[in-house]
């Protein structure tokens, strides 16, 4: 038990309330002799970083109670044949202005379930894409590059790759009020809107 108490006085006289400035990458030149009035720029932009992150995180949680509400309050709005894309949100003293887009993310590997959900209206409500994009190798090698103007014709698979992909229609957020509310659930875990934002 001495020896911990020896080591907790060894700690407690070699403490200090002053924090050393943090190791620097070798190479980053460190300005500590900065004048009065910066290093107190300095200490004050920080402090008011850290509280802006705070605050943020106060505004995001605050934000998804209010998403949450304005979401639900335009699903129902939609199935009611009155579909909006943004709503003023108001507060006991403030207001904010909910906005969605029509901007989705989806996968294209889904495009067998989406075809199957969406059951003779696929082309309605989601147009696929391809991306043709000329191999590396193409532009690196002469040879290939004067074959590949000789005879693109049927040999399209051996100097280009392919990506598809799929994006939703035109007023696809609009549409999908069409839908029974079962079907646009099932569809919403496969193409999934952007957040919305509050301003």
């Amino acid at each position: 038990m001495a020896k911990a108490t020896a080591f907790a006085k060894a700690l407690e006289t070699t403490s200090t309330t002053e924090k050393k400035s943090k190791a620097r990458k070798k190479g980053t030149p460190v300005l500590d002799n900065a004048p009065a009035d910066v290093k107190s720029a300095v200490d004050h932009y920080v402090e008011h970083k850290k509280k802006m992150k705070e605050h943020k995180a106060e505004m995001d949680a605050a934000g998804d109670v209010i998403l949450d509400y304005a979401d639900a309050e335009r699903d129902k709005d939609g199935f009611a044949g009155n579909y909006s894309k943004s709503y003023d949100v108001h507060g006991n003293t403030e207001e904010v202005k909910y906005v969605t887009s029509n901007r989705y993310s989806i996968n294209a590997n889904d495009e067998e379930l989406l075809k199957e959900m969406l059951t003779g209206r696929f082309a309605e409500f989601i147009e696929v894409l391809f991306n043709v994009e000329l191999k590396p190798e193409v532009l690196e090698n002469e040879e290939l590059q004067n074959e590949l103007m000789e005879l693109i014709g049927d040999k399209f698979s051996k100097f280009f790759t392919t990506t598809k992909t799929l994006r939703v229609a035109d007023d696809f957020d609009r549409k999908i009020y069409l839908l029974d509310e079962d079907e646009v659930t099932n569809l919403r875990a496969l193409v999934k809107q952007y957040k919305p934002s509050l301003r």
